[in-house]
């Protein structure tokens, strides 16, 4: 990902951000987070994006540098970089704390029907 060496006026910049962060937020459905970002990003850049959450996931889940390396294909210079990320800023954290929300309600979902079809006559 190449960024521009030329300054933008700082209250042009907050404001760019700002719009960015409310349609982010606004945007409700995976489908439609989707399009939207497939429509922004190049696919190497949702690739580095994506690798470096689950990269981020697998430090939280405790997995190895090297698991992680050899799992998602990615240098320890990476995973060192997302985890400086971790220990420094609270980004990370809001979007793990997600993922592992949602898979706690997926096992509890899975738990709850194999009750349902022990049951089942």
């Amino acid at each position: 990902m190449q960024i521009s060496k030329q300054f933008i006026d700082p209250d042009i910049e907050s404001d760019i951000r700002r719009a960015l962060f409310q349609v982010l937020a606004e945007i409700k459905k995976p489908s439609d987070v989707d399009t939207f970002l497939k429509g922004l990003l190049t696919d190497a850049e949702m690739v580095a994006l994506s690798k470096r959450l689950a990269i981020a996931y697998s430090l939280k889940q405790g997995k190895s540098y090297d698991d992680i390396r050899k799992h998602l294909k990615v240098s320890s210079a990476t995973i060192a970089s997302v985890q400086d990320k971790l220990h420094h800023t609270e980004g990370l954290d809001i979007a793990i704390k997600k993922l592992e929300q949602d898979a706690w309600a997926d096992n509890l979902a899975k738990k709850i029907m194999t009750v349902f079809d022990k049951k089942t006559p």
